[in-house]
């Protein structure tokens, strides 16, 4: 359903929606990297192309020498100036390279992710207005076309995007109510009482995201948040 948002719905696009499909099958399988060609914000695409794949606790990164060394935000995911850094702060998930601007380090880069034993894939966004600065050999590209020539469909599109936001509101909800347990709070145990729920829940959904603003500092030693996992079914 994603992708026929991004591409399509018409009978026509049908053939392109496969051949994305089968990318994204591809990428997951660590067989080569996706290459997304359009315009506007192509790694938010690739992000959520990224979390359906692989779900939301396996790592997306984005390798931006410009941006060069920056944390992740509600905006925006983390960036790193070098290949290196990205590939290591990506394992078990995925990093993003714009094409136009590739890290100094891409050779060490590419060699890392085409080594059998890795776990990271690579995304590639590319502007079609653009001079690629790179070119891969083994890669499959998806083609993203222009929302003007898609204008009969635009109120699907909105109308699909407002759908996906109904449905997060109930986790919204309760996200919300764990950091203000959290920041009123002077310990897990206390916070977990107050939510009606087992502290080794509360200490592992903290674990799976970025720190939160107030909350006790310390896990209990007795707790340690669950790893992501690099599958595709991860939660």
């Amino acid at each position: 359903g994603f992708v026929q948002r991004i591409l399509g719905w018409g009978g026509d696009r049908m053939g392109v929606v496969d051949h994305a499909l089968r990318a994204v099958r591809q990428l997951v399988a660590q067989r080569s990297p996706l290459i997304l060609h359009g315009e506007g914000d192509l790694i938010s695409i690739a992000a959520a192309l990224h979390r359906l794949a692989l779900g939301e606790a396996a790592p997306f990164v984005v390798c931006d020498p410009r941006r060069g060394n920056t944390p992740a935000s509600v905006r925006s995911a983390a960036s790193f100036a070098h290949g290196i850094e990205a590939f290591v702060a990506a394992i078990g998930g995925s990093v993003c390279i714009r094409r136009k601007c590739v890290p100094p380090d891409l050779g060490e880069l590419m060699q890392r992710l085409l080594a059998p034993e890795s776990e990271v894939r690579l995304f590639v966004c590319a502007s079609p207005s653009r001079t690629p600065a790179i070119t891969f050999t083994s890669s499959m590209t998806v083609e993203l076309p222009p929302l003007p020539l898609r204008e009969n469909e635009i109120p699907r599109i909105i109308e699909d995007y407002a759908a996906d936001s109904a449905r997060t509101l109930p986790e919204i909800a309760k996200g919300t109510l764990r950091v203000v347990a959290l920041n009123t709070s002077p310990s897990f145990t206390d916070a977990a009482k107050c939510l009606g729920m087992a502290q080794v829940s509360l200490v592992r959904w903290v674990g799976r995201r970025a720190p939160l603003p107030h909350a006790p500092a310390s896990l209990p030693r007795s707790f340690v948040p669950a790893a992501p996992r690099s599958s595709a079914g991860a939660a």
